[in-house]
């Protein structure tokens, strides 16, 4: 009996960690970052407001915000708002584009939902540096995610 209770444990703890993957449908334009004729060069310039995420099924069933200010917003299935320590814990690594090659971005994030449970994941993505143009010309540079994903528990 003590012989099946470890593995019966561990795959019950398992279970409680699960995480969920969740996938941006398309490409996604970020808040502007610099003035044109600059390049991004820190992960401290990126805003990404309203970034919409797919379940497995490709069925719409939530969005992600992360703000410059370390900042990060999730709201999936099983995270109610609003939050409190909500943030960046770790960027991961960043890169900048280079030539036709995306650049890439990876970063672990955690917030407090308000019903107090503390919740974590993963966040993945490729981006490009995108020419902003409107009525005064192209005056900025946004950050334009190619690809993005984000795990959550």
């Amino acid at each position: 009996m003590k012989k099946l209770a470890l593995p019966l444990f561990l795959l019950l703890c398992a279970g409680a960690f699960a995480q969920t993957a969740y996938t941006m449908p398309g490409t996604f334009i970020c808040d502007a970052a610099v003035p044109n004729g600059y390049h991004i060069t820190s992960f401290s310039q990126f805003q990404c407001r309203g970034i919409e995420l797919d379940n497995s099924t490709g069925q719409l069933v939530g969005s992600f915000y992360w703000f410059n200010t370390g900042e990060v917003e999730v709201f999936v299935p099983g995270i109610s708002g609003p939050f409190t320590n909500n943030d960046v814990t770790k960027v991961v690594s960043f890169a900048t584009p280079k030539g036709t090659k995306p650049g890439r971005v990876s970063f672990d994030w955690q917030e407090t939902d308000s019903n107090g449970v503390r919740h974590a994941g993963i966040a993945t993505g490729t981006w490009v540096e995108q020419v902003i143009c409107g009525g005064r010309g192209c005056r900025w540079i946004a950050p334009k995610l190619r690809t993005f994903k984000t795990t959550a528990d």
